[in-house]
């Protein structure tokens, strides 16, 4: 996660494991803020840099089922109603795994001296895999201090106010929330 001032660029990256012995495909539903824009889709893997386009979802749709049955690595990226993209990610190896990273904008919530982030995320309580955040903030004012209000990340700010949050080998489910105090305006 990348904060400038008051935008945040989000990028998720998402392994996906197939333990079974033939190639498959996956269906993911991912949350993201409601007004969230996409601005970048790729499955890590695959030869060359595939075109990304965007088209009419049952034009999308029809065009990934045609490119699936021929056996070719697509993608498809659709929003599922505010606040969720789904993805279908063909192919997942067998035995094997692929990764699915999407990059999203936002503005962050805030007063002018706070900034507050969240990154929505879902999870089985019973299955909650470990996962990673990294958190970079600057602007043209300095950062004061900052802290996660729902996971345990250690925060470094530098001697010109950007700040730096680090959060390794997260296990809880749940949105991920940040609130960031900066500088008061003149």
């Amino acid at each position: 996660v990348i904060i400038e001032g008051d935008v945040a660029r989000t990028t998720l990256a998402i392994t996906l494991f197939n333990p079974s012995s033939r190639m498959a495909r996956c269906e993911l539903a991912v949350p993201v803020p409601g007004e969230a824009a996409i601005s970048a889709f790729s499955l890590d893997g695959l030869e060359g840099d595939p075109p990304a386009r965007l088209l009419p979802r049952d034009e999308a749709r029809e065009a990934f089922e045609a490119i699936v049955r021929k056996m070719i690595d697509p993608g498809l990226l659709e929003f599922a109603g505010y606040g969720l993209i789904t993805s279908s990610v063909f192919p997942v190896p067998a035995n094997g795994e692929q990764t699915f990273r999407v990059t999203y904008e936002h503005i962050v919530e805030g007063d002018g001296t706070s900034i507050v982030y969240e990154l929505p995320r879902s999870a089985s309580l019973d299955n909650a895999p470990d996962w990673d955040i990294d958190i970079a903030i600057s602007g043209d004012r300095p950062i004061l201090s900052a802290f996660s209000t729902t996971h345990d990340a250690s925060v470094e700010i530098d001697d010109a106010g950007s700040a730096t949050i680090d959060g390794k080998a997260l296990d809880r489910p749940g949105a991920f929330r940040l609130v960031a105090m900066r500088e008061p305006a003149d």
